[in-house]
This record gives C-alpha cells, structure tokens and sequence, in this order.
C-alpha cells in the first residue's frame, strides 16, 4: 500500500492526553464536514485501537477500532484537505488488526467516504435509517399496561436478555457498545427490564448522547412479543427524555419494515441514511 505523507502514531487508549488529541482532531474534521458524527473522547478512551496522523502543520486524521462479537467496527476521519493522499488508508491499516470482518458505515450522502471505502476492498452490507423524537411529556404516545418497569441489575442482565431475544433486538446490537455502558456514570445511561409475573421479558438500553438519550438496545423476549411491551419500555424513554427537555434516537434497518412503521407510529422521524460496508479479508 502507498505511503501516507503523514507520521501514524498508535495511541494508547490509557493515555488521557493522547485520547483529548484524537478527540480535538475528530472535532476539528467534524466541524469542517457537516456529513461526519461528531464523537467524544469518553467513547474513543474505550477504543480497542486508536491512531493519529500527524504532520508539521497539525494532525490531519483519526482513526479507531472496537471489537465486537459480529465483527472489528472501524472509522477513519480525515481534514478534507489531507484526502486523497493515502491518509485514511494508512489509518485504517493502523487499527485494523490481523482479524475480520471489518465493518465500517457512512453517510448515505458522503460520496467521497463510501469511494474511499469501497476503494479499500468494502462492500455494502447494508442500509441503516436512523430516527429521532422531539417532544413535550404531553405528546408521549400511551403506552399499555403489560408489563412493570424495573432498573436493570447491572450490564450483565442487559445482555443476557438482549441475546435471549434474538433477531427481536430493535436496533441491531453492538455488543461492543453494550459492554461499555457499564463503565458510564449513571446519570448517563438509561437501562430498565420490563417485568411480567416473575420472568424479565424485556429490556431498553440507552446512553445520553449530546442533547438525545440513543438507543442501544429495545429487545423483548419472543412468547411476550405482541403485546405491547416494547412500546411499553420505549415510551418510558420518551417520557424521561422529554421531562429534560432531550430527544430520543434509535436506528432501524432498511430490511425492518415493521420496526420502522413502528416507531414511526410512536413519533419518530428518519433523519439521517446510513451506508454500511464490510470487508473480509
């Protein structure tokens, strides 16, 4: 592979000065490129892996890596001046590590981010909407008395029932993203079991995010599907989201027509399209 003209130093995710820097670059190009997520540096100090490309002028791009049952999750920014010029390849090679699959995601509008990645050997595996809610305690939809709501005991619970639900795990989860909801402060995640006689049938994870609580996982065991359960535990979401005046993200798949009706029906609106790719080998 080409030479990035840029000097790539591995980042230890212990070290607090060298996270803050890979977090002021990835503000920097986010403020630069309306396309790009903003990312904080509480996320990228969980980082499996973490790299900056800096140069005489500053630095010119971040990258990272979180592993995850499904896969190495990648992402590589870069100042728009410095693209073109290998940067972004030599970032990714940096944090890739020696096993797949990778998956990476992008705009759907970002052009020159899905060329880049479709350069370096990814494939699209799939469409991701993802939705936002708005709204005062008053507009909260109703919800149905079908199950009572309890704190989670701890992460590990959360997970449990999250696989235990199966392809019933309204988004798609992270498994890497998840596990690292244990390590926040608990006036920054939300984790409540939804409880119907003496079994846990169901469970939402969220963390706050800016000024929206996001979703993480809303799954519901399969015998207690139907019956108003998810609603149940998504509206009290809503509920304590609007109380401080937040919003509430999720992300639907493309392939998820009932999901996305769903939550459309609840309030919900898409506002942004995401692309994501993989690549094997």
């Amino acid at each position: 592979m080409q030479s990035a003209p840029a000097q790539i130093e591995v980042v230890d995710a212990s070290d607090e000065s060298g996270v803050a820097r890979a977090a002021a670059c990835a503000a920097s190009v986010a403020a630069r490129d309306p396309l790009v997520l903003p990312v904080s540096g509480a996320a990228l100090d969980r980082a499996d892996a973490l790299a900056v490309a800096g140069s005489d002028g500053g630095d010119l791009g971040v990258a990272w890596r979180f592993d995850g049952a499904d896969g190495a999750i990648i992402d590589a920014r870069v100042h728009p001046a410095a693209r073109r010029r290998g940067v972004g390849r030599a970032l990714l090679d940096a944090v890739a590590g020696p096993r797949g699959p990778w998956l990476a995601s992008t705009d759907a509008a970002h052009r020159p981010a899905r060329r880049a990645l479709e350069r370096l050997g990814f494939s699209v595996s799939g469409v991701v909407f993802h939705q936002r809610w708005d709204g005062a305690p008053d507009e909260v939809a109703g919800g149905f008395v079908s199950a009572k709501l309890r704190p989670a005991v701890d992460i590990d619970e959360v997970l449990t029932l999250v696989r235990a639900a199966g392809g019933g795990a309204h988004p798609r989860p992270s498994w890497a993203r998840l596990g690292a909801l244990g390590a926040l402060p608990e006036d920054a995640v939300h984790l409540r079991v939804a409880q119907r006689g003496d079994g846990a049938v169901g469970v939402v994870a969220a963390h706050r995010q800016g000024d929206a609580w996001e979703v993480d996982a809303l799954a519901v065991l399969p015998e207690a599907r139907r019956l108003g359960v998810g609603r149940c535990l998504l509206t009290d979401l809503m509920r304590r989201a609007a109380a401080s005046r937040l919003g509430v993200q999720l992300r639907v798949g493309q392939s998820n027509d009932a999901a996305a009706s769903w939550s459309g029906g609840l309030g919900f609106w898409t506002y942004r399209t995401w692309v994501t790719y993989r690549r094997d080998a």
